[in-house]
């Protein structure tokens, strides 16, 4: 039971950090919107007067629009940091995790059958119970 409940507060803590580290923009302080990797004291000062004087940001794509120097790319780079607008989606805006692409693309030489150069072993000196498949 002990186990259990250290468990169950580690948990707790854990989440609590991580719901720590969202900010809201419509209701962030500058030093709050300056914490976050990607914001300046310039673009935080920049996001505050465009929340005074156009009201909250329903949307990221209004947050793009009313905050210049601000465009898709780097709204998507902020989210993953932590901002955040309470309530508005944008699915256009979500990050997406991309599958990796592999770089190299390796060859594989087929082996012809006729062509005993390229076979370690002829074909010939095996029995027929244990000659080795045909490609």
């Amino acid at each position: 039971m002990i186990k259990f409940l250290k468990l169950f507060f580690a948990y707790v803590l854990f989440i609590g950090c991580a719901w720590a580290n969202s900010v809201d923009v419509n209701t962030a302080s500058l030093q709050e919107l300056d914490s976050i990797k990607g914001i300046g004291p310039k673009m935080a000062t920049l996001i505050i007067e465009a929340r005074k004087n156009g009201g909250n940001f329903k949307s990221y794509s209004d947050l793009a629009e009313r905050v210049k120097g601000l465009g898709l790319k780097k709204i998507k780079s902020l989210r993953i940091a932590g901002l955040e607008i309470k309530g508005a989606v944008d699915e256009d805006l979500l990050p997406q995790i991309e599958p990796k692409k592999s770089k190299s693309k390796k060859r594989v030489k087929k082996i012809d059958p006729k062509n005993e150069v390229e076979m370690a072993v002829p074909r010939d000196t095996f029995p027929k119970l244990v000659r080795p498949p045909k490609f």
